[in-house]
């Protein structure tokens, strides 16, 4: 069913788009059929919102048009349709937000507040952000509602890779991660580690893991520890045993794509801090890579709003 709602909702190219979405009073509509399916939580205390009112002050280019507000049993705020997502507060227009949705889902490279800022990208998308670092903040917004809510289940492949192409000061170690990922149907999970010991991939897998799920991983020892943790674990045949980089297959072709996206974002330097971000958004586009633009562009618009 949610398969069929992406293809009915998704706009098919770039010009029927632009139709659907041509005032931010479009857009919010678009985001308010989506948060209605939910039940809505006050962004406030939690509480359960109760019925609705309209307020019919708010503008859009000079045209003013209608805004609903949903009200908190418990503490009386009054909140939109926005209230719990990233668009939340923002000083950004709505079609704005949309733009950029598409652009990322667009593009083929992982996108950078420097793309984003360049004066061909936003002539191209029709949209205008004056500041580099409201460009930034707007796409680290979107990367965070990328991250996985969920912990994956089922045969999981599990490896390590080392990150390369960061900011970091002089001597200072290369940093590594975890990624832990399903081939059907597709998802991933990817953190840095503080250390490649026993007990931090453990705990890499007990956060991100589903008990009792089978993890496929290769032979060296410091992946001893996941069958004491209560998951089922598989070891695929490996040349050297004691190469913590040797990964099962489906996880080795990830590593690969990840090290030559990153090497396209920022001149190849990203703050430590940040590759959450990054990762979450290397994991979304990997995802649904053979998915149309609009259908990538309609699950982002899920995704976030979720």
């Amino acid at each position: 069913m949610e398969g069929m709602t992406i293809i009915r909702h998704c706009p098919l190219n770039r010009t029927e788009f632009e139709e659907r979405y041509d005032s931010d009073a479009a857009c919010y509509g678009a985001i308010a059929r989506i948060t209605l399916r939910k039940e809505m939580k006050c962004p406030r205390c939690g509480g359960e919102a109760g019925g609705t009112m309209v307020m019919a002050s708010v503008e859009s280019r000079g045209v003013p048009w209608k805004k609903q507000l949903w009200q908190c049993r418990q503490c009386r705020h009054k909140f939109n349709a926005l209230g719990n997502t990233v668009l939340a507060e923002t000083k950004l227009p709505l079609r704005t937000w949309f733009r950029l949705f598409w652009w990322m889902c667009a593009t083929d490279e992982p996108t950078s507040a420097r793309k984003a800022f360049s004066s061909e990208t936003q002539a191209e998308q029709g949209f205008q952000i004056k500041q580099e670092r409201s460009a930034w903040t707007a796409l680290q917004r979107i990367r965070r509602a990328m991250m996985p809510k969920e912990k994956l289940s089922g045969t999981v492949q599990l490896g390590l890779t080392e990150v390369r192409h960061l900011y970091r000061r002089r001597g200072s170690p290369e940093a590594c991660a975890a990624i832990a990922a399903i081939r059907e149907p597709y998802a991933a999970t990817i953190a840095t580690l503080p250390c490649l010991e026993s007990d931090a991939i453990t705990q890499f897998a007990i956060r991100h893991i589903a008990p009792g799920s089978t993890i496929i991983t290769g032979r060296a020892s410091r992946f001893d520890g996941l069958g004491v943790a209560g998951f089922v674990q598989t070891r695929e045949p490996q040349t050297n045993p004691e190469d913590p980089f040797t990964r099962p297959r489906f996880v080795d072709q990830l590593a690969k794509h990840l090290d030559s996206c990153m090497t396209k974002v920022h001149h190849a330097q990203v703050s430590e801090c940040n590759l959450p971000e990054y990762f979450a958004e290397f994991s979304f586009r990997h995802a649904y890579a053979y998915k149309s633009v609009g259908q990538r562009f309609y699950k982002l618009l899920q995704t976030i709003l979720k």
